[in-house]
């Protein structure tokens, strides 16, 4: 299951962008949040920011796209787990 522009909801595309802000990788390096805002669209900015998530946690071979190791680390930092 991966995450792209097309399959995704905007909310589901701004929310990974926040999860990316809060590990500190979106704005990606080099950049700011004028040059990179959180817009829910997957750009240059996010592309680079999920390639920082993916050196971070050492995901390999997924090539900058949300693919199934990354959205599981995300999912197990960011899901809300339990009933609402």
């Amino acid at each position: 299951n991966i995450m792209d522009e097309k399959g995704d909801s905007k909310s589901e595309r701004f929310a990974l962008q926040t999860a990316l802000a809060q590990e500190g990788v979106y704005p990606p390096q080099g950049m700011d949040k004028n040059s990179c805002p959180r817009t829910g669209k997957i750009g240059p900015c996010t592309k680079a920011s999920i390639n920082e998530f993916q050196k971070k946690y050492g995901i390999k071979g997924e090539n900058n796209v949300v693919g199934k190791k990354t959205l599981e680390v995300l999912n197990n930092k960011y899901s809300v787990k339990g009933v609402i």
